[in-house]
């Protein structure tokens, strides 16, 4: 599912929320920039190349920061699907990623987890 919060003074409040299916793939726009840019590709990318989400579509990346700052972790909603194939009912995996650099530019990812 995804949810988004909105905060009002001291408070959270629930603005939206919906549950994500296998075939709620994201398309990307073709206007204006690139995102995420240049630094955030990278581990876009480095997720996008693990073994879990090359064996699905991923359906849903979020990255954080987590521990060291060279050890971000990602969250990735995976539909276990072919590409392009997936159907409403498809099941779907969530991973957590940590991932490391490699070199001063490139990210690996270092530890899957299934959540």
């Amino acid at each position: 599912m995804r949810v988004t919060m909105v905060k009002r003074s001291a408070s959270w409040l629930l603005d939206t929320f919906y549950v994500l299916r296998a075939d709620s793939v994201p398309r990307l726009a073709s206007a204006g920039d690139a995102w995420p840019r240049t630094k955030g590709r990278g581990l876009i990318d480095a997720v996008n190349r693990s073994e879990p989400v090359r064996s699905g579509t991923p359906v849903e990346t979020a990255v954080r920061p987590g521990g060291p700052a060279d050890r971000p972790t990602a969250l990735v909603a995976v539909g276990e699907c072919a590409k392009d194939r997936c159907r409403t009912n498809d099941k779907i995996s969530m991973y957590r990623l940590e991932l490391r650099r490699q070199g001063q530019n490139g990210w690996q990812v270092a530890r899957t987890e299934r959540l």
